[in-house]
């Protein structure tokens, strides 16, 4: 590996890990919300619904590699297209 495709593939991997902080941020933004909205009072319903948020948070990365590019703006997808093109 050349000192540039290391540089490439560096800002390509941060681009995806402030991609998927951005996502995991609106989601957490989205159930806190509708949990404030709903005036969930139950403790054990506001446990789940956060630790399925953590749950989601922590699997955002892999969602670039799954869902197809035109739902998912993670630069794996566009780093190889990039490549192919140089």
């Amino acid at each position: 590996m050349t000192l540039e495709s290391l540089s490439q593939f560096g800002s390509s991997l941060l681009m995806c890990a402030g991609e998927s902080a951005v996502r995991s941020i609106a989601l957490a933004l989205t159930a806190g919300l509708v949990l404030s909205n709903l005036r969930v009072k139950q403790s054990g319903l506001r446990l789940l619904s956060w630790t399925g948020v953590l749950y989601a948070a922590m699997l955002m990365p892999l969602l670039g590699l799954i869902l197809p590019r035109s739902m998912s703006g993670c630069c794996l997808h566009s780093s190889k297209q990039s490549c192919r093109r140089r």
